[in-house]
This record gives C-alpha cells, sequence and structure tokens, in this order.
C-alpha cells in the first residue's frame, strides 16, 4: 500500500510539473501528450497490479 501511495505521489508531481513546463513554453505539445499518456497507462495498467 505504502509503494502504490508512493508512486501515486510521485506521478502527481510530475503531471503538475508537465503543466508547468508546458505553460512556460519549454515543453512541445507532443511531449505534454506524451507524459500525460503514459502516467495514465501506468495509472490504470500498472498500479492496481502492485499487490498490497
Amino acid at each position: 500500500m505504502r509503494l502504490k501511495k508512493s508512486l501515486g505521489i510521485l506521478f502527481l508531481f510530475v503531471l503538475v510539473a508537465n503543466i508547468v513546463l508546458f505553460i512556460m513554453g519549454i515543453l512541445d505539445s507532443f511531449v505534454f501528450w506524451g507524459v500525460i499518456l503514459v502516467v495514465a497507462i501506468f495509472a490504470y495498467k500498472v498500479l492496481p497490479s502492485i499487490k498490497k
């Protein structure tokens, strides 16, 4: 359970940094959506399969 929570918080920070960098113009739209896609796949496929 602790691992799931830690990974969830880590990816939340990644998404916030992703949005901030995109707004500042450092990231282009392809990288922005790519990061969101990778985090979404991780959240729906990998994270639930991690045992408690």
